[in-house]
């Protein structure tokens, strides 16, 4: 998984996810969550991922961390089981 980003109008590089960083809203949106929803229930989550701070910028999320760590979620999901019948 990459993602690319535009240079320029002639120019267009692709990078590896693990190149990528994300703010808080672009987290939440790449997970597809609602940005308060990301904040106040998944961040505080045990096994998500832990920010980086970058300069004065504030925390930054890694795209190859969270593509990892969706992908255990989907593999082990949690929760009661659907009633049946």
């Amino acid at each position: 998984m990459g993602a690319v980003k535009q240079i320029d109008a002639a120019q267009i590089i692709a990078l590896p996810a693990n190149h990528v960083w994300f703010d808080d809203a672009q987290a939440a949106a790449y997970l597809s969550y609602a940005p308060t929803y990301f904040q106040n229930k998944i961040i505080c989550l045990p096994d998500f991922p832990k920010p980086r701070k970058v300069g004065g910028h504030g925390r930054r999320w890694n795209a190859q961390e969270l593509s990892d760590w969706i992908n255990v979620q989907c593999d082990n999901p949690d929760g009661r089981p659907r009633k049946r019948g």
